[in-house]
This record gives C-alpha cells, structure tokens and sequence, in this order.
C-alpha cells in the first residue's frame, strides 16, 4: 500500500485525488470512478472502465474457493 497524503472534504462533499496517484493511475479530467466501502470506515475507488476487470478476478477467486470446498468435502467422505 503506497500513501498519498491526506484530502479534506468540500462543502458539497468533493475530495480532490492527489497529482501524483491521479498521473500515477492515468485518472483525467471527466473519467469515472466507482465509489464503494469493503469495511467500515474505509472508501475505495476504481475506475468504471476497469469494473469489466475487477469483476473477473473475484469470479476466480470465488471458483478457486468453491474448488477448494469441494476438495475438502470429498476429503470428509
């Protein structure tokens, strides 16, 4: 995890990205973020056009564990 410093929230509750993460993640003026929590208290972003790529991942992942469950089933029997 790399840190970039600290925002403070607007009046109409705008945050500004950092420079350096926004060149750093290639964000531009107009692209759009998806805004969602993981866990109390912690807000993460992604970018919409990356949601295609973040949803793959947890179909695998969720696969290898529903493998690994039936693994440990068949061990049980």
């Amino acid at each position: 995890m790399d840190l970039y410093g600290s925002v403070t929230v607007g009046t109409q509750g705008q945050v500004v990205i950092p420079a350096k993460l926004r060149k750093r993640l290639k964000i531009k003026t107009g692209d759009s973020l998806i805004v969602f929590t993981r866990m109390p208290n912690v807000i993460s972003m992604i970018a919409s056009s990356d949601t295609a790529k973040m949803i793959d991942m947890y179909e695998r992942h969720l696969g290898h564990a529903k493998s690994f469950v039936a693994s440990l089933r068949k061990l049980k029997s």
